[in-house]
């Protein structure tokens, strides 16, 4: 059994991994919901962007929201101290068939699900994916015993995602049954409706 570090503290807040469209909308819409917060992206383009507040222009509205209460994280390797993982990248589209392209959703989720945790770990994916992309990971990798993963389904629409992110109809979020009271503390300021289903069908 791994014994923790004598100078690890877990950081009881999330962090957003992946700055395009979701993550924008999930960060933002998050600190000013429920308040402080963390961001990331491997590109550094997209995470340099999002500082100087070059958000999507899909969703205008983001502009009127601060970035004063998101802080940014350094190093892919630091991503293991959160407690709260929000993996937030966009799924690309197929340009022939506008079917998904899982391979860089594969390469990212792979590369976090690879690392120690030291404690229990949450990681949250709302990236468009489906249950092969899971499978095959967990046939390719042992991945770490204190993390845990859950899908929340996207219901944003957009165009209208701020409104839809901080006013859902509902929540819907797939995971193992004995984690939904502790993941339901996550969302407790969400007043809407909460559905809890199992990964696969998530």
């Amino acid at each position: 059994m791994r014994s923790k570090s004598n100078n690890f503290k877990q950081i009881n807040l999330p962090v957003f991994f992946g700055l395009s469209h979701l993550g924008q909308v999930f960060s933002l819409c998050w600190s000013k919901k429920i308040g402080n917060c963390y961001a990331y992206d491997n590109d550094k383009r997209l995470l340099n962007s999002f500082k100087e507040k070059k958000y999507t222009l899909e969703e205008p509205k983001l502009n009127k929201l601060k970035l004063n209460k998101i802080k940014f994280q350094k190093k892919f390797k630091e991503i293991k101290n959160f407690k709260y993982i929000f993996f937030t990248h966009d799924t690309p589209l197929k340009p022939k068939n506008g079917k998904p392209e899982l391979n860089l959703i594969y390469k990212n989720l792979k590369k976090i699900l690879s690392l120690k945790f030291q404690t229990k770990t949450y990681l949250i994916i709302s990236s468009q994916i489906n249950p092969e992309l899971m499978k095959n990971i967990k046939k390719k990798i042992n991945i770490d015993k204190n993390i845990k993963i859950f899908y929340l389904v996207d219901t944003l629409k957009m165009g209208e995602s701020l409104d839809k992110f901080l006013n859902p109809n509902q929540i819907i979020i797939g995971g193992e049954k004995r984690e939904k009271k502790n993941i339901f503390k996550l969302f407790k300021k969400f007043k809407s409706k909460k559905f809890y289903i199992s990964l696969d069908e998530a």
